[in-house]
């Protein structure tokens, strides 16, 4: 019984969350110091937002999960980052450390 309905329930929730998907990006920096470092999905992420190439030129050649390192504050790029619509999930901070997490939504 408890089988069918789990099948239910899966598909439902696939059916709610299938009408929209999100680019993640990660963004790490030292109050201290200028330069932070970002980290995506870049080839997803570039299906979702076309204009982050133009926004972050460093990201145009990258299609993997990698470390790009910017040469801006942490401030000033999740500055850019709210400006072209990404939401902050979630902020941490350990010691002189920033961790913020961004989404961005679009929707199918």
């Amino acid at each position: 019984m408890a089988g069918p309905r789990l099948a239910i329930l899966t598909l439902f929730g696939v059916a709610f969350l299938g009408c929209s998907v999100s680019a993640t990006i990660l963004i790490q920096g030292k109050h201290t110091d200028n330069t932070c470092t970002i980290r995506g999905d870049w080839k997803y992420i570039k299906t979702i937002d076309e204009t982050i190439t133009e926004v972050f030129p460093e990201i145009n050649n990258r299609d993997s999960y990698t470390l790009v390192d910017i040469r801006k504050s942490p401030v000033e790029v999740l500055d850019l980052f709210t400006r072209y619509n990404y939401k902050v999930a979630s902020a941490n901070t350990l010691n002189q450390d920033t961790i913020w997490t961004l989404q961005k939504r679009r929707e199918k």
